[in-house]
Parts: C-alpha cells; sequence; structure tokens
C-alpha cells in the first residue's frame, strides 16, 4: 500500500509517495532526490507535533528529530498518523556515517583473568600415615 507523506523544506510544502514496507533510509533518500535545486548530502527529519504520538503496537514518535538508529525501521513500525502529519527536514552538512573499524587479525582476545601474570600455585605434599589415618575398624 502506498501512500504520501507530507514534509516541509525552507517553508515550502512538498509530498513523496511511500509504500509501508519502505524503511526511514529510503524515505530519505527520496526525500534528498526529490530536492533538485541543492546538493544534498543528508537530512534529519523532525516530527512537528505538541505531543508524542502513540498507537497500541507501534513505536512512540516524540516531537522532534527522528532518532538516527531508526533509519533502518520500516515504516510499518510506526503510527499511521505519523503520515497525516507533517514532518520538517532538516539539511545536516558534517554528517559522518558510523564506519565499522576493521579488526586486527593479529589481535585475539584475552580473557580478564589471563590478562596478568598467573603466578605458580605452592605443591602441597600430603604424607599418608596408615596406622593413624586409617585405624582398622575392628579396634
Amino acid at each position: 500500500m502506498t501512500s504520501q507523506m507530507k514534509y516541509i523544506y525552507k517553508n515550502n510544502r512538498y509530498s513523496v509517495d511511500i509504500s509501508d514496507d519502505c524503511t526511514i533510509k529510503q524515505l530519505k533518500t527520496k526525500i534528498i532526490t526529490s530536492i533538485v535545486n541543492e546538493k544534498i548530502d543528508y537530512i534529519d527529519l523532525m516530527v512537528l507535533s505538541d505531543f508524542p504520538i502513540r498507537e497500541f503496537g507501534k513505536l512512540t514518535v516524540n516531537p522532534g528529530i527522528f532518532l538516527r538508529y531508526w533509519d533502518q525501521k520500516k515504516i510499518d513500525n510506526f503510527p499511521n498518523k505519523i503520515r497525516d502529519g507533517i514532518i520538517e527536514v532538516v539539511q545536516v552538512n558534517d554528517y559522518k556515517p558510523n564506519i565499522i573499524k576493521k579488526r586486527n587479525k593479529n589481535r585475539k582476545y584475552i580473557l580478564p583473568s589471563h590478562k596478568y601474570e598467573e603466578k605458580p600455585k605452592p605443591v602441597i605434599k600430603r604424607t599418608f600415615d596408615y596406622d593413624i589415618d586409617f585405624p582398622p575398624l575392628g579396634s
């Protein structure tokens, strides 16, 4: 099912067609491609509302900027009222995506108990005196 999402960019109202299985990141790329006059690297979406938008079984959307870790969530996870509301587009100039650092292959995980030098345990030699330690049962 497709619907129209209304947004504001620089005091002008626009709309973009989205499907329910579309993610927030895909919505952001559609909005960026629909703005043809400017070169935009990344945008944030700001929800214009006086109160949180709630719906049973869906994520609660608070007024303000959408959290960036919600970029991978589908629009179907959000309340239906958010499609009817208006979202403001905020241009981000200094966006740095999370870069996953490659791990050094020679580095191995060391258990916390092994990080410190192991001290040799003293060896206790036990000697048994069979007459004292194990007396005969009949005496």
